[in-house]
């Protein structure tokens, strides 16, 4: 059987739009334009959310997108994450607002992924905030199996009850092998190259400069 995952992640796609909304300009980009009409107007040729996601470089692989279309979207019917839920409408009514909020505010985006409930649920949302540096955008689902092993991960921690003791440990994440290395969340500082002192001591004192005398001091007759 396999494992549950723990109750907060963010998936390898998260980082993929999150680092895309810190580009310098990203919120007046006529890009995301284009992203916003097309999530809010399905019915369109190719503009499903998995085509755009695609379009617009957010999956590199065939695999990654499969993922999102048969896990999330449950297409075609029965291997999805949640049977019996539409998540799509779901998924491209929030994505749009978010985006929305983006292009006025220029808050980069923040994702997570938060879990509760068992995984026979109905309850899947997703909200938007407009936070004081970000834009956070939160799925809120039922919890899911975990198919792949799990590793902790370094920039998340869960407080909780496990095995009779409160403890506060790493979120297990799935160990992914299409996923990005997750930071490490330690701030790299840059090198200060500090400046040389010259030595007043060495070297020969500054002279008059070439050209210009010095005038003699007038006597007093």
């Amino acid at each position: 059987m396999p494992g549950m995952l723990d109750l907060i992640l963010k998936a390898p796609v998260f980082g993929r739009l999150e680092r895309a909304s810190r580009i310098p300009g990203a919120h007046t980009n006529p890009l995301l334009d284009e992203i916003i009409d097309r999530l809010e107007d399905p019915t369109a040729p190719n503009n499903g959310l998995v085509q755009i996601a695609q379009d617009m470089g957010f999956y590199s692989t065939a695999a990654q997108a499969v993922h999102l279309k048969e896990h999330w979207l449950n297409d075609p019917p029965g291997n999805g994450f949640w049977q019996g839920i539409n998540t799509e409408p779901i998924i491209r009514k929030g994505l749009a607002k978010a985006c929305r909020v983006f292009r006025k505010h220029g808050h980069p985006f923040e994702f997570y992924w938060v879990m509760a409930g068992s995984q026979n649920a109905s309850e899947w949302q997703m909200s938007i905030s407009l936070a004081h540096k970000t834009t956070l955008v939160i799925f809120h689902t039922p919890r899911v199996p975990c198919q792949l092993p799990e590793v902790d991960s370094k920039t998340m921690w869960l407080s909780l009850e496990e095995n009779g003791a409160v403890v506060v440990r790493p979120v297990h994440i799935p160990d992914d092998p299409l996923a990005p290395p997750e930071p490490d969340g330690k701030k790299k500082h840059k090198k200060h190259h500090k400046k040389k002192k010259h030595d007043k001591k060495k070297g020969p004192k500054p002279g008059p400069k070439k050209g210009k005398r010095k005038a003699a001091p007038r006597r007093r007759r």
